[in-house]
């Protein structure tokens, strides 16, 4: 049985697993290192999920502009929302056409490999939420795979590069422009340590974004040159096969001018007019695409400069920037990067293979094949809706923070409130997400919500609630709140489907799991820190354990006590 990595992309998707300690990718049954995030149903069917006839990759992006209504693209910008796609009749989610895809990857892996592939480690780009996060699991694991762990896209990129250049103290700007979405994360190697120190990103700026642009130059300009918009032509079939064309041309043209100063834009037959063939055909420099497209490009480095102010880091310090993703061969791109901070991007790795090498190389590292610790954060702030008292009224809405944004995981932290009304029985407790720093909850997310009941009666303020969140690697949150006077708990498993309350009945661990034992080997862990601060392995170690003890995570309790009993080892 073997277990991959795999990069989810946006346009395009890829896989890798470890060979000779090693990370290589797996081609796909085409011969190609990566297959187009695209799905073509060639089939009549009642409902998505029993679609089995339909193509993937290379051969649905071909037939795209030919069956439009019948192709899926760009769904990962859906991933974890509520907006429906539509595809050949039928009606389905983000997550549902994740599922084909990764069955795609599977099959093609099990070819490769010759054997089962049971395992998966799956990226995601770092500013997805919690609930793009648990759909792109879940998604996962309908494919078939035991989905190990959501590792974030420049992290994994990281992980890449740094099998390398281990030897070297680094600090690097991980700039990540995938087809779809946009993350930057800044981060310090050491010591075998791979530290991420602060993150950003846009989950809706892309290649795609790019193409959109020049798709629309080339209408509006040949509009202007001819007269004629080719969007009011024909019927509603006939418009939506031409926009596809010019987005392929506009796609086309724009790796065109990543090499040459200047393209032609060529698109026969587009249409019919009187009884006479249109075709467009305009000429374009690459001056003229790098200015219509430089909001894009100077949004991108805005938020470079944010991750850098939140990790504390300047310009002077950065050694590397490792360029990610198929967009960041827009030559304006590396431009604009050398000349705001003064480093020439690193070519050592394939921007389009990184990713899933990364993810197989964090597949190794978790099975304790390779020796290497991550210390990955949360990229958004994580906190309650409560009251807040201003000239003697109280306001609902105010954002209480509980988990800091760039906190590193897994994290847990604690708050304690009172009840605001007499004789109040019960609390809905609102849970927000948000990336910006503001306090009140309309900027934030709302990631879920339940009603704590059960409060003994008394007066306003008399009785105190604790709310703990516990942040663990995949970035799936779980949340505990306790009545402390009575000491009733209720669990809720923010990442779960369905949104259900889990009340416990607390779990009982298991025969091999002996918690005296762990305590003791965790303070003898915690003893050795006082000594060695610097031993990061061990102390992520000690963290991992407490909170597996903490939110009774027995499954995981063998496994993290040989890791800590490895790190503490090694520290002493």
């Amino acid at each position: 049985m073997y277990t991959i990595g795999i990069d989810l992309g946006t346009t395009n998707s890829a896989a890798a697993y470890m060979k000779n300690g090693e990370p290589e990718i797996i081609v796909n049954e085409d011969g190609e290192r990566t297959t187009p995030s695209v799905i073509q149903i060639s089939e009549a069917a009642d409902d998505f999920g029993s679609v089995t006839q339909f193509k993937l990759g290379s051969h649905a992006k071909d037939e795209y502009s030919s069956y439009p209504e019948q192709t899926i693209v760009e769904s990962k910008r859906l991933m974890g929302k509520k907006e429906k796609l539509s595809a050949a009749g039928l009606s389905f989610t983000a997550e549902d056409a994740a599922v084909k895809i990764l069955q795609g990857i599977k099959k093609s892996a099990e070819e490769k490999l010759g054997g089962p592939v049971t395992e998966a480690v799956i990226t995601v780009p770092a500013y997805f939420t919690d609930d793009q996060r648990k759909a792109t699991k879940r998604a996962g694991e309908r494919a078939g795979f035991r989905v190990d762990r959501i590792i974030n896209e420049p992290t994994a990129a990281a992980l890449a590069f740094g099998m390398d250049h281990l030897e070297t103290d680094q600090t690097i700007i991980v700039y990540d422009f995938g087809g779809g979405t946009f993350d930057v994360s800044i981060i310090e190697i050491f010591d075998g340590v791979i530290d991420v120190k602060a993150t950003a990103g846009n989950n809706q700026l892309g290649g795609a974004d790019f193409d959109d642009v020049l798709a629309d130059w080339i209408v509006t300009t040949f509009n202007a040159k001819e007269n004629l918009d080719l969007l009011q032509l024909g019927s509603s079939e006939e418009i939506l096969q031409r926009k596809v064309r010019i987005r392929q041309e506009a796609e086309k043209v724009k790796k065109t001018l990543s090499f040459h100063e200047k393209a032609k834009v060529n698109i026969p037959f587009i249409a019919v007019l009187d009884n006479q063939p249109v075709t467009i055909s305009l000429d374009i420099t690459k001056e003229q695409f790098d200015s219509m497209t430089k909001h894009l490009v100077e949004e991108s480095i805005e938020l470079v400069q944010k991750a850098l102010d939140d990790a504390g880091v300047t310009r002077e310090n950065i050694d590397e920037v490792l360029l990610i993703g198929g967009t960041t061969r827009i030559p304006s791109i590396k431009e604009c990067l050398i000349e705001r901070f003064h480093v020439t991007p690193d070519k050592s790795v394939n921007p389009d293979e990184a990713v899933a090498l990364g993810a197989a190389v964090q597949a190794s590292v978790k099975q304790g094949d390779i020796r290497l610790t991550i210390l990955d954060i949360a990229p958004y702030r994580i906190g309650i809706e409560t009251v807040y008292l201003m000239d003697d009224r109280m306001m609902n809405g105010y954002f209480n923070e509980i988990i800091p944004r760039n906190s590193k995981i897994p994290i847990s932290g604690v708050s304690t409130y009172f009840t605001v009304n007499d004789f109040q029985t019960a609390i809905d407790v609102n849970v927000y997400q948000s990336f910006i720093d503001n306090e009140w909850v309309e900027a934030a997310t709302l990631m879920d919500t339940f009603k704590l009941e059960g409060i003994p009666a008394a007066r306003a303020g008399a009785e105190p609630i604790s709310i703990e969140f516990g942040y663990d690697i995949n970035g799936i949150l779980t949340l505990h709140a306790t009545i402390v006077s009575t000491g009733r708990r209720v669990t809720k498993i923010i990442s779960r489907k369905e949104n259900d309350d889990v009340q416990t009945a607390e779990p009982v661990p298991p025969p091999e799991v002996n918690t005296e034992a762990l305590e003791h080997l965790l303070q003898k862990a915690e003893e050795v820190l006082q000594e060695k601060p610097s031993e990061v392995r061990l102390e992520m170690s000690v963290l991992e354990v407490r909170s597996a003890l903490a939110e009774k995570r027995y499954e995981d309790l063998s496994r993290l006590e040989n890791e800590l009993t490895d790190a503490l080892l090694d520290a002493i």
